[in-house]
């Protein structure tokens, strides 16, 4: 099983039905991934000075692994 962060996503994730995707994902990644994988939900970034073709932005998950 995946390593989650957080732990769990917030109850009000799983009930909105247009986050749905979101909560099957989330659910799909923790139960068959190995726990050699880290799965970060909801993953802000900054764009930083200068850098404003790609803005800042958010990430639904990322997904790494040591060797991968």
């Amino acid at each position: 099983m995946a390593v989650m962060f957080p732990r769990e996503i917030p109850q009000s994730v799983f009930d909105d039905p247009l986050r749905d995707a979101e909560a099957r994902t989330y659910r799909s990644l923790r139960d068959s991934l190995s726990d050699e994988y880290r799965v970060f939900y909801s993953v802000a970034w900054l764009a930083g000075p200068g850098k404003t073709r790609t803005g800042d932005g958010e990430a639904d998950f990322v997904v790494v692994h040591p060797s991968k």
